[in-house]
């Protein structure tokens, strides 16, 4: 089998006045673009994914000095929209839920620390353990047993 060039094949397609079969050399060219296309496509979705996931990375942890400037970047409002959006790829809805959590939920002050009123120190307590507080029941009771009471009103 001879290759030619898509030259000679116009070539001798003017010759002959075939112009009833398929392209094939125009049709390998489409085919070769649009799969060069598609692998331009997946890697800036996949670069797309890292960076959004870099953003999650970088405001863990309620890291404030990062929440406070990507929170400009990253509105809640955009975060909403990509979590959401059934046009995008769950992989890129999970990235954006990471960033939504991270950025916006994990942070202060949501969550109010309460300290108790009395903290004991276990270090000062060391040498001395019967000083510490105990506690017993006033009817001891096995683990899994249950009351009299309430073993009559289980159904038979």
């Amino acid at each position: 089998v001879k290759g030619i060039s898509y030259e000679e094949f116009l070539a001798e397609k003017a010759e002959t006045g075939d112009d009833g079969g398929v392209d094939v050399f125009r049709t390998l060219d489409t085919a070769t673009a649009c799969s060069g296309q598609s692998e331009r496509l997946k890697t800036l979705a996949q670069y797309l994914l890292a960076q959004l996931q870099l953003v999650s990375d970088l405001v863990k942890e309620r890291q404030m000095n990062c929440i406070m400037a990507m929170q400009e970047e990253y509105s809640f409002d955009l975060c909403v929209t990509g979590m959401s959006d059934p046009r995008l790829p769950t992989t890129i809805r999970a990235a954006f839920y990471d960033i939504l959590t991270d950025l916006w939920l994990d942070r202060y002050p949501h969550v109010q620390v309460v300290v108790p009123t009395l903290m004991r120190n276990l270090e000062a307590y060391e040498s001395d353990l019967d000083q510490l507080p105990r506690f017993m029941l006033k009817t001891p009771e096995a683990a899994d047993a249950w009351s009299a009471d309430h073993h009559d009103l289980l159904p038979a």
